[in-house]
């Protein structure tokens, strides 16, 4: 049994010793970001970005085969986009960056 507090500790994430580790953490906090932070998001939300960023290594991996000239499994290059677009569902739109209100542009004009 793991406790889910064990979980949402920082044990559980990449060491980021190699670049699909890197890639993995800068989709995260990419999206994490988009959404107002990890602090902002449900358990359903924050596991949603993590199997996304997941896959998105996943996606990129074989991307990066077809480029060098391979043959690559279309069908997983499919279903991998497929999981992808349910776990961006899952975690919902991202958050829309509040506009400057005509106060705050009248004042950086002035300023």
């Amino acid at each position: 049994f793991i406790s889910l507090t064990h979980l949402e500790s920082s044990s559980v994430q990449a060491s980021g010793n190699t670049e699909a580790a890197r890639h993995y953490k800068s989709i995260l906090d990419a999206v994490e970001a988009e959404r107002g932070g990890r602090a902002a998001m449900s358990v359903t939300q924050r596991e949603a970005a993590r199997a996304y960023a997941g896959l998105a290594v996943e996606l990129a991996k074989l991307h990066a085969t077809l480029a060098s000239g391979h043959n690559v499994d279309l069908e997983a290059l499919g279903q991998i986009g497929d999981r992808m677009d349910r776990q961006a569902r899952r975690m919902g739109p991202p958050k829309a960056a509040r506009g400057s209100t005509w106060d705050e542009r009248n004042a950086a004009r002035k300023g």
